[in-house]
C-alpha cells in the first residue's frame, strides 16, 4: 500500500509541474514576464534546450540522452529507497526527486526543451536570469529533504 501512495505522490506532482508547463505555453509568448501579485516572483515563458541554465544547449541529443539515463537511474534508486528505507520522510523525499526527473525528461523528449516558468525579480542581475520550474523545485526539495532525513535520523 505504500508504494501504491508514494508512486500516487510521484505522479501527481509530475502532473502538477505539466499542467503548469503546458498553461505557461498556452498563456504566455516566449519571452513574456507576468508579475505574480505583489511578490517578487514572476511567470516567464523560457524553453530550454540544455541542463541547467542552458549548459550543452547546442547539443540537444546529448542532452536527451543523458536525460533519460539520469531519470532511469533516479526511479531504480526511488524505488530502492521505498523497498529498504523504513523512514518516511526519505521515501517521500525520493519521490519529489522522482517526479522532478519524470517531467523534465518528459518536457525533453516530448518538446525537444524543458519549459521554464517561475523567476523572482531580485537587485542582482544574475538571480534575475534564472527561470527554473516546479520539477526543478521538487528535485531541491526532494535532494534536501533526503540529505537532511540522512543526518538527523528518522
Amino acid at each position: 500500500m505504500v508504494y501504491i501512495i508514494l508512486a500516487l505522490l510521484t505522479g501527481l506532482l509530475c502532473y502538477a509541474d505539466l499542467y503548469c508547463k503546458s498553461w505557461i505555453e498556452k498563456h504566455l509568448r516566449k519571452g513574456d514576464r507576468e508579475k505574480v501579485g505583489k511578490s517578487s516572483f514572476e511567470m516567464r515563458r523560457v524553453h530550454n534546450k540544455g541542463f541547467a541554465m542552458n549548459l550543452c544547449d547546442k547539443k540537444p541529443e546529448y542532452v536527451r540522452i543523458v536525460s533519460v539515463v539520469i531519470c532511469a537511474i533516479m526511479a531504480i534508486w526511488a524505488l530502492v529507497v521505498w523497498k529498504k528505507e523504513s523512514c518516511p520522510a526519505k521515501r517521500i523525499a525520493a519521490a519529489f526527486v522522482l517526479a522532478g526527473a519524470i517531467s523534465n525528461t518528459y518536457d525533453r523528449m516530448k518538446r525537444e526543451y524543458v519549459v521554464d516558468y517561475i523567476g523572482v525579480k531580485t537587485k542582482c542581475e544574475k538571480l534575475n536570469r534564472i527561470t527554473f520550474n516546479l520539477a526543478d523545485v521538487f528535485i531541491f526539495i526532494g535532494a534536501v529533504g533526503y540529505a537532511i532525513a540522512e543526518v538527523f535520523g528518522e
